[in-house]
């Protein structure tokens, strides 16, 4: 798609720049999980810190974020169903 714009000095441009890294903090709140079950993740394996962050901050790849939570829930369309309960 094109977007001619007449006058480039006078237009409006906005992003939303998704980092490539979470912190803790951001982590939980992309998630949704409680602290203790970001902490059970990391002990076993399935999410990683990084080997460096601001200071001492632990760091995760957004990308492993998003992998975990898949792995959880399943892909996004996968809720888009009836919710069934076990007998």
């Amino acid at each position: 798609m094109w977007i001619l714009i007449e006058n480039a000095e006078r237009a409006d441009m906005r992003a939303f720049i998704q980092s490539l890294t979470l912190d803790r903090r951001a982590a939980i709140a992309y998630t949704g999980l409680a602290p203790k079950w970001l902490d059970q993740a990391e002990r076993e394996g399935r999410l990683r810190p990084l080997p460096f962050g601001v200071r001492g901050q632990k760091r995760y790849l957004a990308a492993d974020v998003r992998r975990m939570v898949t792995e959880l829930y399943g892909p996004p369309d996968a809720l888009d169903g009836p919710i069934e309960f076990d007998d």
